[in-house]
């Protein structure tokens, strides 16, 4: 491995975490993100239905 090449591990797929992907993805720095969800969308608690 060269001393110029970057490899990043991100854990979580919240705000931050898909934020620093993008910012690592416009540098042109390997990455990849780690996520415990089955999903990056979560609905639950999102919708309030009143009758």
């Amino acid at each position: 491995m060269s001393d110029n090449m970057f490899r990043v591990i991100i854990v979580g797929a919240g705000p931050v975490g898909l934020y620093m992907a993008h910012a690592l993805m416009a540098a042109n720095i390997e990455f990849v993100v780690l996520e415990q969800q089955a999903t990056v969308l979560n609905y639950s608690g999102a919708l309030i239905l009143g009758k």
